[in-house]
């Protein structure tokens, strides 16, 4: 357990210190099945444990139970954190409050458990804030990190819905790679934006698609820019043609201002020269029904 002042974000900075509670770092997430139930869980240091468990057929649940009560009688705040590393730093956002259970515990169903558990999947911290009862202007804050969350995330959902849930893992975000200036879509690439085609008007809950086109470094600003407008707008009309819906296309261009490798060799470059797919879906219009 840390304690800090300034604690800002927890709309307490009229309290003196804050008690942190956290994984840190190094958060470990553990998945486990029993008796039908599928748990996904991480422990917190020196609090407890962050609970999310599912039964099919049932709402997810999303817990946390403390080995002791430290928060003050009155509602907690839910909010998403964006870590340091994450390209929304520093951000933070009020999602909910949830009722202070007796013993401490806190309890949520859906929409708010598919909330918080989709935020933990893009990367986002929980955190959890209350003042304390024990001491005058304190405050207390659990963290529940997202840091090694995605790679059971997808079995997590198999477990609770089906090998069937897992699509949405595999088809939240396509890149396709182009050869150097060239902006039409080969065979390879046509293919795999119709399996990203199928799944979104499969898919009713499928409310945006963000479609980025990005180029290499190796030509001047303005061929670049002029570069990565066509390559994404060819990934939208092609999408058009399959059926998508015009108004669900965001299309933007970003010339070489985002590489995801090193522009010096080849194999960077070419995958520097491609054009991002990225579908935003409404999880709780559905609680997961259309997975």
């Amino acid at each position: 357990m840390r304690q800090f002042a300034g604690f800002l974000f927890l709309g307490a900075a009229v309290l003196g210190h804050t008690a942190e509670f956290s994984d840190g770092v190094g958060a470990t997430w553990v998945l486990a099945k029993a008796s039908g139930t599928c748990v996904l869980e991480q422990a917190v240091d020196d609090y407890g444990v962050v609970r999310f468990s599912g039964v099919v057929g049932q709402p997810l649940r999303f817990e946390v139970l403390g080995y002791r009560d430290l928060f003050a009688p009155g509602p907690v705040k839910v909010l998403r954190v964006a870590p340091p590393w994450h390209a929304s730093y520093p951000s933070t956002e009020v999602i909910t409050q949830l009722p202070h259970r007796s013993g401490g515990a806190l309890r949520a169903t859906d929409p708010i458990a598919t909330r918080v558990l989709m935020n933990l999947y893009e990367g986002f911290d929980t955190h959890l804030a209350r003042s304390g009862w024990y001491a005058p202007n304190t405050a207390v804050a659990v963290e529940i990190s997202s840091v090694n969350f995605r790679p059971l995330y997808e079995q997590f959902i198999d477990c609770f819905h089906g090998a069937s849930a897992s699509a949405w893992a595999d088809m939240e975000r396509t890149r396709v790679t182009f050869d150097t200036d060239i902006s039409a879509l080969g065979g390879k690439a046509e293919v795999v934006l119709k399996r990203v085609a199928a799944y979104v008007l499969a898919d009713s809950q499928v409310t945006q698609i963000f479609v980025d086109g990005h180029a290499d470094s190796s030509g001047t600003k303005q061929k670049n820019q002029k570069l990565s407008e066509r390559r994404a707008e060819s990934v939208a009309t092609f999408m058009h043609s399959e059926g998508i819906r015009q108004e669900l296309l965001v299309i933007r261009y970003h010339g070489a201002s985002y590489p995801v490798e090193n522009n010096t060799t080849p194999a960077g470059r070419a995958r520097n020269r491609r054009t991002t797919v990225r579908l935003v879906r409404d999880w709780a219009a559905d609680r997961f029904g259309a997975l």
